[in-house]
């Protein structure tokens, strides 16, 4: 119970029983528990939240995993999401995967070299997707990265309406690597995915040697990181 009674200023004891022989001490700590939950839940998990971090919630994860506050139902959904946080997390090498081109050749992930790589997991009707590319361009120190070849761009569709897809690609701008890779959020049964994509569209910044640095955080996010380095 360390993490909870660290965020939660009120201490984790049992304190004394009422007069009944109950337990409002601990009544209470289920209480706060609750609440404190809901704030993380808000702030951190919620996918749109511009504060959301899969990284900063894998300890509210196990937190809850752990705790003798948490519903069954919490419990049941942290074990599941535990192991899908943890995937790609900060500082280590991203998972490499095949994509297709529009013109039929197939690539993968670490095959693509730049200083910063700009992996986008989108869909070709979303909206939020298409304004991604205009703030990218309104950004002068990015497009400059991008003129440069220092930030490569990665455009990936997570689905599988090829048609759709082959219809609407032609949209993307010709200096982003676009494909298709239906294949990297599936799993097969008793195995995870190699992405764990709970939004569209889905932002992860990598390095030369294709770590993590930024991980399905809001593109403000990547783009302060962006224009600090460069």
């Amino acid at each position: 119970m360390l993490l909870f009674c660290t965020l939660i200023t009120v201490g984790c004891g049992q304190g004394a029983p009422s007069k009944n022989g109950g337990s409002p001490a601990k009544q209470s700590n289920a209480e706060r528990f609750q609440e404190w939950l809901s704030v993380q839940e808000h702030y951190l998990y919620d996918v749109n939240s511009p504060y959301r971090d899969e990284e900063a919630y894998i300890p509210v994860l196990e937190e809850i995993i752990g705790s003798p506050y948490a519903d069954s139902a919490q419990k049941v959904r942290a074990e599941r999401d535990l192991p899908l946080f943890s995937l790609n997390r900060i500082g280590r090498p991203a998972s490499d995967f095949r994509f297709t081109l529009r013109t039929g050749r197939q690539q993968s992930l670490y095959e693509v070299s730049a200083d910063y790589i700009l992996l986008i997991f989108s869909n070709p009707g979303c909206e939020a997707c298409k304004e991604v590319q205009q703030r990218l361009e309104a950004e002068r120190g990015i497009r400059q990265m991008m003129e440069s070849g220092s930030l490569k761009v990665v455009n990936i569709y997570p689905d599988d309406n090829l048609e759709d897809w082959m219809e609407n690609s032609a949209e993307y701008p010709s200096k982003w690597i676009s494909g298709y890779a239906p294949q990297v959020d599936e799993a097969k049964e008793g195995e995870l995915p190699l992405y764990n994509i709970r939004a569209i569209p889905t932002f992860y910044l990598l390095d030369r040697e294709h770590r993590t640095l930024v991980k399905d955080a809001p593109l403000e996010r990547i783009a302060a990181y962006l224009l600090q380095e460069s």
